[in-house]
């Protein structure tokens, strides 16, 4: 019998390398405090070194059963100022910044309804965001904070649990008289000492040295770690002998200090004293990092070192001063304590040489960002956007030295290399702060910098267009397309006017944007760039398509898809399969379709891109809705809701609920759908996508088609094909053209309605829209039925069964109940024969002849002079088609002439004839003739 498995529950806690010591009654106290809803905000103060952090962390491991939507730890360490503490936790939380809203604003409402525990490390350098804090703590009531800091927050509510140094022996007690091992200072010393030394044990010998060590040291756990380091190479009596000198120099040290941090320099000096000239040089270098670092930025700042870098960072790790962290990818890279890279910064700066580092620093960044940016096209795309994750602080922190320092030619050619990273990763605040500041500035730009600069505005115009800042986007791309034509750079050219283009698309201007991605490919003739032709080509493909181009934009997108293969642009080939999906979609291949998305969906999460996944997700959703697995559509939907809502896209968020609303629609749940729909509605408007304002115009038709609020309908039809004519949008004309023919249908107005489906059925044959021809088609057999043409209405609904079959696209229950009784109706106006007949007729009829024998309908007389009226009854059981029949019988038509007449096949007519001499009892014309004439038929 298997062992049950012990439950899991959700955390982002980093793991603890070595063992906690000393610490299980702070950590009861922590779980308690913690536990106690009125203690909601517990704050872990202490000295640095003292290990708070570590005490964060192992009480929350014993904490998670109680948080159940989970534990997150958010390391405050690397930022440097106050402002990027809550974008910091909304990173940890996996919430994305977005245009237009307060991201305080965004964590506030994510955090609502959760029950979970924050922990906040090293908040002690940036308090004046301990309001924000306290924000967040008002608006989620099940939010506990649990914060490290040197120092209080200082804000209402606050509990504070100071920590204090391990217990140390009191050296006024003989050795005798107490067990030194059981210290938790001393046994902490001995396993960090073992680390180092594996012989190294606690003698009788060496006891009390020890003792006397870990009491200098006040049994702070950073102090005494750092001293054990030092077994390597020194016993433990050098090691106190150095201590205690040095710790009696420094006693009291600047007044202006608080006294733990007092102690902690004092260690901190110490231990930089025993370094080598060369390694006191290297340290202090690596104060200008933040978070983490490779060999090779080392190297980079370290360029006149005498010694191997590699083996001056072995050295300091050898003395736990820098902590190696090796990742999955396999690559080595190191760290600084916080508290150990300010002390590290406190003496570059006194040594004069924080300029001259964070040059280095800023230069070395800045190849890396050029070096990254050739690959970001190319097979390894993949490798360097993980590659720039990783270094995404130290690039930041490069760009703004550089702005800092008014060094504007090498924050152009930073900020320049990294525009596609911040295209791909979506960094909308980052970029666009950074750029526009670089684009502000006055100092004139030498000429080596005018590509640079170049960039750095079609960046910025893509960051503006994400933002749905349209008016900036449109300022910024056309400066960016026309400098690079000045400075003959054909390539961001043609890039500019391809964004430019993709501007256009979502304000629904259809021409302005084929001519702006005319331009795009014009740039580039003469240019052999297979990579950002084959950008052109999809872009050209989104134009052509919404032009109702549907081959011309199939074409377009497979060169594209072949020539990002050959490049090895992963992102851009998702791009295009999406963009392929859709047409398979719009010609009812569903199956192709959902291929193509799937196929999509895993390109975009092999390269991390969680935006664009919502993408892929909103159209499975849509074709498994159109598949009729309602269940499964709105799972879908509902996964991409959700992860649209945490990172802020607005536009996806808006798709996602559109297609909640059409899953409710199927179902009969049209106030849900209404909810959705105008939910939708209101983001679409807020982002000024005109196209899909119209479309969403369009399913609200819909909705109230199908409730029978004709009216209401008719108006939101009206406006939707407003909005598709002024733009273009052909396929969205289909769409309104059905519904107003639809409800005019169902009003009994069938002239209007003969009218506007015509007009559709047109449309959607052109656009090679099937689903849309296949809905438009049945509405016309429908219609048909209404007045008076049985036989046309079987012979469309015969071709419509065709279709169905084709397309595998089922009808919701409620359009399959509507079908059944229409064709209930149908069997009992005709005889089965010639319902039989009829439907063959259309099942078997091709599209074309379809199309062509729809454009011959006309609504026959009577039923233009009285659309309500309801038919006559005519004697010997017959039906209007055969009164029809036998009225051209008595006039003396040959069976020929009446196929002509009635627009009729001569079989059909024949079998008409058959089933009205069955009904009279008569076996030839001139008995038919003469029934006809004594009934006042003829």
């Amino acid at each position: 019998m298997e062992s049950a498995q012990p439950p899991l529950y959700p955390h982002y806690l980093p793991a603890q390398l070595t063992a906690t010591i000393g610490r299980s009654q702070e950590i009861a106290t922590i779980a308690t405090q913690l536990l106690r809803p009125d203690r909601r905000l517990l704050t872990l103060t202490g000295p640095g070194g003292v290990g708070k952090t570590r005490l964060a962390l192992e009480a929350a491991l014993g904490l998670l059963k109680h948080f159940h939507d989970g534990v997150f730890f958010v390391s405050l360490a690397p930022l440097r100022d106050p402002v990027l503490v809550i974008p910091a936790i909304a990173q940890a939380l996996h919430i994305e910044e977005v245009p237009h809203q307060p991201l305080l604003a965004r964590l506030c409402e994510y955090l609502h309804e959760k029950h979970l525990l924050l922990i906040l490390d090293n908040f002690e350098h940036v308090l004046t965001a301990g309001n924000q804090i306290s924000e967040l703590l008002a608006n989620a009531p099940h939010l506990h904070v649990l914060a490290t800091s040197r120092e209080v927050l200082h804000i209402y509510g606050e509990y504070e649990l100071t920590i204090h140094p391990l217990e140390v022996p009191d050296l006024s007690v003989s050795s005798s008289e107490q067990n030194i091992a059981s210290f938790a200072a001393v046994t902490l010393f001995v396993e960090r000492a073992q680390s180092v030394k594996p012989g190294f044990t606690l003698t009788p010998e060496n006891m009390q040295t020890i003792a006397q060590i870990c009491t200098q040291l006040d049994g702070l756990p950073l102090a005494i770690e750092l001293a054990a380091a030092r077994v390597k190479l020194l016993p433990p009596q050098a090691i106190l002998s150095r201590l205690h000198s040095r710790l009696s120099l420094l006693t009291g040290g600047a007044r202006n200090l608080p006294a733990r941090q007092q102690t902690l320099r004092n260690t901190l000096d110490w231990s930089y004293d025993l370094l080598t000239e060369a390694e006191q040089r290297m340290f202090r270098r690596l104060g200008v990092f933040v978070g983490q670092w490779t060999l090779e930025a080392a190297e980079a700042i370290n360029k006149d070192a005498e010694i191997e870098p590699f083996d001056l960072l072995s050295s300091l790790v050898d003395k736990s001063l820098i902590r190696p962290v090796e990742e999955n990818t396999g690559e080595l890279r190191f760290m600084l304590l916080e508290t150990i890279r300010e002390y590290a910064l406190d003496r570059l700066d006194a040594q004069n040489e924080c300029e001259a580092v964070q040059r280095r620093h800023a230069q070395y960044y800045i190849h890396l960002a050029e070096r990254a940016e050739r690959y970001l096209q190319g097979v390894d795309q993949h490798r360097w956007l993980r590659r720039l994750d990783r270094e995404s602080a130290n690039l930041w922190t490069a760009l703004h030295w550089t702005i800092e320092r008014k060094e504007i030619v090498l924050g152009l050619r930073l900020a320049g290399a990294l525009v596609g990273y911040t295209q791909y990763r979506r960094l909308l605040n980052e970029g666009r702060n950074w750029f526009e500041e670089l684009l502000a500035s006055d100092k004139s730009i030498p000429s080596e910098a005018q590509e640079a600069r170049n960039k750095v505005l079609y960046g910025a115009g893509i960051i503006a267009s994400s933002r749905h800042e349209l008016t900036l986007a449109q300022e910024r791309l056309t400066e960016s397309a026309l400098f690079a034509a000045t400075i003959e750079k054909p390539i961001i050219q043609a890039l500019s006017y391809g964004m430019l283009a993709q501007l256009e698309l979502h304000q629904g201007n259809y021409d302005h944007a084929w001519q702006h991605a005319e331009k795009g490919m014009q740039a580039l003739e003469g240019n052999e760039d297979r990579w950002c032709r084959g950008i052109l080509h999809n872009i050209c493909g989104k134009v052509l398509n919404k032009q109702g181009k549907v081959r011309q934009s199939r074409t377009r997108h497979h060169i594209s898809l072949m020539l990002l293969r050959e490049s090895g642009d992963l992102f851009s080939q998702a791009d295009v399969l999406v963009n392929l999906g859709s047409t398979m979609r719009l010609q009812g291949r569903l199956r192709s379709a959902q291929i193509f998305y799937q196929h999509s969906l895993q390109l975009f999460q092999e390269i991390g891109d969680r935006w664009n996944r919502t993408t892929c997700l909103n159209c499975i959703g849509d074709i498994l809705r159109l598949e009729g697995n309602y269940g499964e559509a709105q799972t879908t939907f509902q996964e991409s809701l959700s992860l649209a809502t945490t990172l802020g896209y607005k536009q996806e968020k808006a798709n996602a609920l559109t297609g909640l609303g059409q899953v409710a629609i199927c179902r009969g749940d049209m106030t849900t759908a209404a909810r959705y729909l105008k939910e939708s509605l209101r983001l679409t408007r807020e982002m000024g996508h005109t196209p899909g304002i119209a479309l969403l115009l369009l399913g609200l038709g819909d909705l109230e088609r199908l409730r029978d609020s004709l009216p209401k309908a008719i108006d939101y039809y009206e406006q939707c094909l407003s909005l598709a004519r002024a733009s273009g949008d052909r396929l969205t004309m289909a769409g309104a053209l059905f519904g107003l023919g639809d409800s005019a249908r169902r009003q009994s107005q069938l002239e209007r309605a003969i009218l506007l489906l015509k007009q559709s059925i047109h449309l959607c044959w052109e656009l090679e829209d099937k689903l849309g021809l296949t809905i438009a088609l049945e509405a016309f057999a429908s219609l048909c039925q209404q007045a008076g043409l049985p036989e046309r209405s079987v012979q469309f609904f015969g071709a419509v069964g065709a279709l169905h079959d084709t397309l595998q696209v089922p009808r919701t229950p409620a359009q399959e109940a509507a079908y059944e009784q229409e064709i209930a109706t149908l069997r009992t106006e005709l005889n089965e024969t010639a319902f039989q007949e009829n439907w063959g007729s259309g099942w078997s009829m091709a599209l074309h002849l379809v199309l062509a024998l729809i454009a011959t309908i006309r609504l026959p007389a009577q039923s233009a002079h009285n659309q309500q009226s309801r038919p006559p009854a005519y004697p010997a059981g017959l039906t209007a088609r055969e009164v029809e029949v036998l009225r051209l019988v008595a006039a003396g038509m040959t069976d020929a002439r009446i196929a002509e007449t009635l627009i009729l096949s001569p079989r059909t007519v024949n079998t008409h004839l058959r089933s009205i001499y069955a009904k009279l009892g008569v076996s030839s014309r001139s008995a038919a003739t003469r029934f006809a004439i004594t009934q006042h038929l003829a």
